[in-house]
């Protein structure tokens, strides 16, 4: 923390004297807007002296804002375009330190329009530029419908496993009016923000920051969604309140309140359940439940096969890239309450600010049953099953900052600090049989207890300059990343093997403390090669500490007598020593937008083995080449090409050589002779929208090699034995540890189709894919792979008839093969299927019907088939007061009482089924109340706030 201090303090100084220095500076700024007063984004903006020599230039941002500096010299000239639109220029002398254009008007070029405008007195979606612009009153939705409900009903975007994709790009950051909305949270503004205060939606392609801050496109885009509300809906109050309660006691409450006044955004979200409706994020359980050491969480509920790819151990991290306020689903029955609080406010023309606090506290309870066939040799079969009943109790604080400080028109300095408390607790009574050959070699019966606390703390400090010359830049960012971890565990089981006459019993206490600490710093430098080319010099040096302490202790019943266990206890520490420098050169004229280059990479592993600090115990030296291009083909329609190297090392917890029997039928051990995993990667995308916009077509391929795989090995004992440390080995036991393996690949193409279907007034959207992946493993000391195929696809048709009736259709299946090399008769396939629909009618024009079904299928594998279930759920609801404000609503969840919870893992070593525990048929009944309080514009800054609408 110390070092942290003297390097934020020393920043800070260099800026404020960089602020002095660059304080004379002259800027032009304005906003360019269209006809209709709308904000074109991405506008070309070209700055020229009376010469006509260029000198810098820009795009405008989200708002259509633009800001440019120019040197102390008489006259220039800003030339504007836009595809679509004709171009326009303003003259100005340098007669003053800030000029302010006001706002610059486009108009529309009539020739143009005839190819790319929509044929239609009102034009459902227009393309401006880079940007796809859709008319919210085009769709047609239900009262007190979310912004989430109208952008599904538009071309191109849709809903996958809860992900809003557009395009078939996931949609990472949702402005309102050009601002942030909860942060990196998708998923919050479009469940929050109410229909009917949208006029446009716009989704384009966000350039990076550094692509932002340099007026140069580097090919680096988050896709991006701009929800821009009425002129006179943008000031004031909305949001919404719910309370529900049902039989067994089961209730839901909750609710939004958000306050939008100018440049200010504050926003509260609240739950409290106990009906298994999750959200926020899943940082609220990384650290504890899937940290090394504990004997696992509950299972991970539903779904098809997952193949695991390249495992992401850190080497890229810039920080947990999870949505702010997402929870990842648990299995089981789940009790939450969560709290979360959001501001956005723009405190001087300099100053952005960004701050958000968030709480939850979340019970699980998790009966489970894992169903585990271990990949043999020739005809041997191992089995491994285990019945669990799993509760636990998770609390967690989490703050985050963002301080954007714009010093003059040459330098900004941008600070984002996070904080992150967990404390956690759980029990489990587990009862675990192995076979052999269908004769039980081994049963173990335990009760184990956790108690950890975690703290992590984040920052990143970045300060970016200007030079006068055009498009030449500096940028320093310095991240430091601390976390620490300490607990206990109390075990207490029986075991029995086939080769013992008496059973062992075990009582065990583990305190345990992990820490880890990573500093690092990059240096980014570019330098103009020309009018339409760059030069780019980055340098990045790191450094990383993580140790692990772990102290065993045995005892008598009750944990009384306890004396330390000298195999099981362990101090282990290692250090990462990395420098990466690189260079690349950047393209951007016209179509192509080229950029490549390649990174040299030094990195260092010490260990606490090994006293050898100046050399390292281990050294890597990689070459790591890298090219990105767009070539844009037509309006519409672009080409993306990508291609990339990347390493990764391995965890603490996968090198830390020492024996991990928590649960005592399986042990783990880590491996420190692990070597850095090295992967390369292409990805290939090409996507076209037509002419009327209604028609867009999607399609990417992408493939993944890996050098020196890390993979999780297993060896299960056919007879007793004994480890080089002492400890046994008994039949049929198993113990797991990690090994570099080569022949990890992957290959996946995904192709998305839309099209109108007038006749119903609807969408027909079609998705599809393959993909192949070969998992190298080792059973038994011997080597083995897995192949992996799957085929899917699936159709649906969203309805756009009118706000009183609405309905969604669609099908989704796919097709799994699995070739195991190591056991030919192990090969497994099945097909899987999946119908849902959803319809809404309104009634006597208060009355809301509703209804909607899930059948899951599965034909093949018996163990597969027996889970077919339909899902069944209706409501019947009625809207009362103004603008159908508050509704009562009568919902039945589960009518045919046929839920269940059902996935299936499939990795190079075994094929894993895991059945959950889930909540059943239930009813509720519910009151909500839309909350909207909106301002004239005038009076609103003339008189203060409206008052809260409530």
């Amino acid at each position: 923390m110390n070092k942290l201090k003297i390097i934020f303090c020393s920043l800070l100084i260099s800026v404020l004297f960089c602020s002095s220095l660059y304080s004379q500076n002259n800027t032009v700024t304005g906003y360019v807007t269209d006809e209709n007063n709308e904000a074109l984004i991405g506008v070309n903006i070209v700055l020229k002296d009376r010469d006509s020599l260029f000198v810098d230039g820009t795009t405008t941002n989200s708002l259509g804002r633009f800001v440019l500096s120019f040197p102390q010299k008489d006259g220039f000239t800003l030339a504007f375009s836009y595809l679509g639109y004709k171009s326009e220029s303003r003259d100005f002398k340098n007669n003053r330190k800030n000029v302010d254009l006001g706002t610059v008007v486009l108009k529309k070029n009539v020739e143009i329009l005839d190819e790319v405008d929509v044929v239609e007195l009102n034009p459902a979606v227009k393309l401006l530029g880079d940007t796809t612009e859709f008319s919210a009153n085009s769709y047609k939705v239900a009262a007190n419908a979310t912004a989430e409900d109208l952008i599904l009903k538009m071309p191109g975007i849709t809903l996958e496993d809860g992900v809003v994709k557009a395009h078939g790009e996931e949609v990472q950051k949702v402005y309102v009016d050009g601002k942030e909305f909860f942060g990196d949270d998708a998923s919050i503004a479009f469940k929050n923000i109410p229909a009917d205060i949208i006029e446009k939606i716009q989704v384009y392609d966000k350039m990076s920051d550094m692509a932002e801050f340099t007026g140069f496109r580097d090919g680096e885009t988050t896709k991006t969604v701009n929800i821009k509300t009425y002129s006179n809906m943008n000031n004031g109050w909305f949001g919404k309140l719910t309370g529900a309660y049902g039989n067994g006691n089961l209730y839901s409450a909750g609710g939004n309140l958000n306050y939008f006044k100018d440049d200010m955004r504050i926003s509260l979200i609240g739950l409290s359940n106990n009906v298994n409706q999750q959200n926020f994020s899943m940082q609220d359980m990384i650290g504890i439940a899937s940290s090394s050491g504990s004997r696992g969480g509950p299972p991970m509920g539903g779904g098809n096969s997952n193949v695991p790819g390249p495992p992401d151990n850190g080497d890229n991290s810039q920080g947990n890239t999870m949505s702010n306020y997402f929870v990842g689903q648990n299995g089981g029955i789940n009790k939450v309450n969560s709290f979360g609080i959001n501001y956005v406010d723009a405190w001087s023309s300099k100053i952005n600010v960004s701050a958000s606090y968030f709480f939850n506290s979340s019970g699980n309870k998790t009966t489970s049953l894992t169903n585990r066939d271990y990949l043999l040799s020739g005809e041997d079969v191992s089995n491994y099953l285990e019945n669990q009943d799993y509760a636990s109790s998770n609390f967690n604080h989490r703050f985050k900052l963002k301080f954007d400080y714009k010093i003059n028109d040459k330098n900004t300095l941008v600070i984002t600090p996070g904080l992150n408390f967990q404390k956690m607790s759980s029990e489990s009574v587990s009862d675990i049989v192995s076979s052999y050959n269908s004769i039980v070699s081994s049963s173990n019966a335990s009760v184990t207890s956790n108690n950890y606390n975690a703290l992590s703390f984040n920052n990143s400090i970045l300060y970016r300059h200007k030079f006068a010359k055009t498009g030449r830049t500096i940028s320093l960012n310095v991240l430091n990343d601390i976390s620490n971890r300490n607990g206990e565990s109390l075990m207490s089981s029986e075991a029995y093997y086939s080769s013992l006459t008496d059973s062992i019993f075990t009582n065990q206490k583990t305190e345990s403390l992990s820490s880890s600490n990573t500093m690092s710093a990059n240096v980014s430098y570019t330098e103009p090669l020309g009018e339409f080319s760059q030069l780019m010099l980055s340098i990045n040096p790191s450094y990383s500490e993580s140790l692990s302490d772990k102290n065993v202790f045995n005892g008598d019943t009750g944990f009384e007598n306890l004396v330390i266990d000298s195999v099981l206890t362990d101090y282990y520490s290692f250090q990462t020593y990395r420098t990466k420098a690189g260079t690349s050169y950047r393209y951007n004229k016209n179509k192509v937008n080229l950029n490549f280059g390649v990174d040299f990479q030094n990195l260092s592993l010490v260990d606490n083995l090994t006293d050898d600090a100046d050399n390292g115990s281990k050294t890597y030296n990689s070459i790591l080449p890298k090219l990105n291009m767009f070539y844009n083909i037509d309006k519409g329609k672009f080409f993306h090409l990508n291609i990339s190297s990347n390493t990764s090392t391995p965890t603490i917890s996968q090198l830390q050589d020492v024996i991990d029997n928590s649960n005592t039928s399986v042990l783990v051990q880590g491996n420190p002779d692990l070597d850095q995993q090295r992967t390369n990667s292409v990805h290939l995308a090409f996507r076209t929208i037509d002419k009327s916009f209604n028609k867009s077509l999607f399609f990417v391929i992408s493939g993944q090699m890996s050098d020196n795989y890390i993979v999780s090995t297993n060896y299960t004992a056919l007879t007793d034995s004994i480890l080089s440390d002492g400890v046994i080995l008994y039949s049929g036991s198993q113990l797991n540890s990690y090994k570099n393996m080569s022949g990890y690949k992957n290959l996946r193409s995904f192709v998305t189709f839309s099209l109108p279907l007038k006749f119903i007034r609807s969408s027909f959207s079609f998705n599809g894919g393959y993909s192949w992946s070969q998992l190298p493993g080792l059973v038994n000391n011997v080597s083995n792979i897995t192949n992996s195929d799957y085929l899917f696809g699936g159709v649906s048709v969203n309805s756009n008839i009118s706000d009183k009736v609405d309905f969604r259709v669609s099908y989704s299946s796919g097709y799994n093969m699995l070739e195991n090399k190591l056991q030919p008769t192990s090969d497994y396939n099945y097909y899987s299927g999946k119908l849902t629909g959803k319809a809404n009618l309104v009634l006597l024009k208060k009355l809301n019907v509703s209804s909607d079904i899930s059948y899951n299928h599965y034909l093949g594998e018996q163990s597969v088939s027996d889970n077919n279930n339909l899902i069944w759920n209706a409501g019947l609801g009625f809207m009362f007061l103004k603008n159908s404000a508050a509704e009562i609503k009568l919902s039945a969840y589960d009518i045919l009482n046929q839920n269940n919870s059902y996935s299936q893992n499939i990795t190079s070593a075994y094929v894993e089924r895991v059945y959950t525990n889930v909540l059943q048929r239930y009813f509720l009944v519910s009151f909500t109340y839309n909350l909207k309080n909106f301002a004239i514009e005038d009076n609103f800054h003339n008189g203060g706030p409206p008052p809260p609408p409530f």
